[in-house]
């Protein structure tokens, strides 16, 4: 759970310029966000129009961070959909792979990351912490760092779905696809993941995954039908 006094304490020590307050149970800050790259004379990298957003529930529920000014393309390949809204990471994944899910930890990683990442872009033409592609696809790239080898969408949502359900039966089909039963194939792997991850990131990911396959076979269904 996550407090108003935690929420603008994790950004007020080094974001002297945004203002905060609470509407409706959600915590908000927004004002200029001075990206840093440490203690220096000439102050801050770069500047920001910015409003963050999060409530108690975080880290079950992800933060928003919207750049309000323009600042960077409109660009769903830029990773900023068309309200300003930035898609910073693939939350479940963090969740799953950080040892810190404080909100400090998510202002000093993914969303401090984020500037850092758009402005080397700007520069450079290529993203300096590597990007998720857009849908199913980077979705199960996702799965697959969680898994430790590579996964297609659908062997991602076959194998979040033994992950996420009771324990799998030894008769089952295996998720990797192999043909075989899951107990002559990836039994002690699937259990392995189960105890070490937590359900609930996973179940955000394969209802996520759920949905994109479906717009997938939705989009592919209008297309053939034309």
């Amino acid at each position: 759970m996550l407090s108003f006094a935690e929420f603008k304490r994790a950004l007020n020590f080094s974001q002297p310029k945004l203002e905060f307050f609470e509407k409706d149970g959600t915590f908000i800050a927004t004002g200029i966000y001075c990206l840093n790259d440490g203690p220096h004379a000439d102050g801050a990298i770069e500047e920001f129009d910015v409003l963050i957003a999060a409530d108690e529930n975080y880290p079950s529920t992800e933060p928003v961070l919207q750049e309000k000014a323009g600042r960077f393309p409109r660009d769903i390949d830029r990773h900023i959909y068309s309200n300003g809204t930035c898609c910073i990471c693939v939350w479940a994944e963090w969740l799953e792979t950080s040892a810190d899910m404080s909100f400090a930890a998510f202002c000093g990683g993914p969303m401090r990351d984020f500037f850092l990442s758009q402005l080397y872009f700007e520069q450079k033409g290529e993203w300096p912490f590597g990007e998720r592609k857009h849908g199913a696809e980077g979705l199960a790239e996702s799965v697959s760092r969680i898994l430790g080898f590579r996964v297609t969408p659908t062997q991602a949502s076959d194998h979040l779905t033994a992950l996420t359900g009771g324990p799998p039966k030894g008769h089952w089909t295996c998720v990797c696809g192999s043909g075989l039963k899951i107990r002559d194939c990836s039994f002690e792997h699937i259990e392995e993941v189960r105890e070490r991850t937590d359900r609930e990131n996973l179940v955000l990911l394969r209802d996520s995954l759920r949905s994109q396959l479906r717009l997938r076979r939705a989009s592919l269904t209008r297309g053939s039908a034309r």
